[in-house]
């Protein structure tokens, strides 16, 4: 199956340089295309590709144009693999951006060109009718470009386990569990240990209504 998608896009940013204090405003010309396509090698194997290219356009301030082509961080290669009753899914998200907003830590800046790539593994398993488990390990890279915020390399490796319960037909009660270590590419910044545990609820109220609420 496969399925491609055109657009463009007009946007009007106040502060696009995200600053106090000598605000630049414009409007930005952004044209959009992603593809999307899965491919059934066999009744068990399955090969994803997803892939969302755009660019960005700056009417008054032509400096802050895309340097190339913008990969969407829904970007994805996945392939899930079942082993008996265990499904397996191995993916592989690579982006590249240049918006600073994502990253609550960057001000006084128009553009923030970065990579980012998440590697990882995810096993689920239907341990019985009412029981299900996931376990899985992300690697995550953010690669800044350039020596301005140069010193926000870093890296994050994450475990994770959801284990979760059917509480009812349409009720889905689970624990989410996931341990990460954060590494940064040089000295400017320390190291460090996350973790998280809490639980969440997952009701389907309707066919086409879903509610789903976590905390930890």
């Amino acid at each position: 199956r496969f399925n491609v998608a055109a657009g463009v896009g007009i946007e009007y940013n106040d502060n696009i340089n995200l600053s106090d204090h000598n605000r630049q405003s414009d409007f930005i010309f952004r044209p959009s295309l992603n593809i999307d396509s899965v491919w059934q090698l066999s009744d068990l194997n399955t090969l994803r590709f997803s892939i969302g290219l755009s660019y960005a356009k700056y009417f008054d301030h032509p400096e802050y144009d895309t340097r190339g082509v913008l990969f969407s961080p829904n970007s994805e290669l996945a392939m899930t693999i079942m082993v008996g009753q265990v499904s397996i899914t191995l993916r592989d998200r690579l982006s590249y951006q240049e918006d600073p907003y994502a990253i609550p830590t960057i001000s006084n800046t128009a553009v923030f060109r970065r990579y980012e790539n998440l590697v990882g593994a995810q096993a689920d398993w239907d341990v019985n009718a009412i029981t299900h488990l996931t376990v899985g390990y992300n690697h995550y890279n953010l690669w800044v470009l350039g020596n301005t915020f140069g010193e926000a390399s870093h890296s994050i490796d994450t475990v994770f386990v959801r284990p979760s319960v059917k509480a009812a037909p349409t009720v889905t009660l689970g624990l989410d569990a996931s341990a990460s270590y954060i590494q940064y590419d040089n000295g400017f910044f320390n190291n460090g240990t996350s973790v998280l545990v809490g639980p969440y609820i997952d009701w389907a109220i309707t066919d086409s209504t879903r509610l789903y609420v976590e905390g930890g």
